[in-house]
């Protein structure tokens, strides 16, 4: 792979991970007031601070699945990108070519574990019971 072509992957994967936590940054302050003045225990002043209000642990846990999942999704075009420039740039040479097929093999197969883990997540998250805090979008815990 040339030089450039690293240096762009290089650029789009930096871009992929520090550009959402850029956008989505917030000011978690509520009108000027000191976090020091609300504290009422540790446990208390993170959940304060991460906004977490009475959420379930069930539900975090699904939230960091899909979240996970998601990027995985990502990293799966990504693949699906480089492996079609791959193949158009192979001029003709078996070897690249050859190349090229084995990565879209071995992503569509990894799409489809994604895929997999997704519906497992979505069924265990749904369906089973899950009690132990509150529940949340209508009682449906979790994805």
């Amino acid at each position: 792979m040339s030089k450039t072509i690293k240096y762009t992957v290089f650029v789009f994967v930096v871009a992929l991970l520090v550009l959402p936590a850029l956008v989505l940054a917030q000011n978690t302050t509520t009108g000027g007031t000191n976090y020091i003045d609300n504290i009422s225990g540790p446990a208390a002043a993170m959940q304060t601070t991460a906004q977490l209000g009475d959420t379930s642990l069930s539900y975090m846990i699904a939230t960091l699945i899909k979240v996970i999942l998601s990027l995985l999704g990502i990293i799966f075009l990504v693949l699906m990108i480089f492996t079609g420039y791959r193949w158009m740039t192979a001029s003709g040479n078996e070897e690249a070519v050859t190349k090229a097929k084995h990565t879209l093999k071995t992503s569509i197969i990894g799409l489809i574990i994604i895929l997999a883990a997704f519906a497992i997540t979505t069924f265990i998250f749904r369906e089973l019971p899950m009690t132990g805090g509150s529940t949340n979008n209508g009682g449906v815990v979790g994805v």
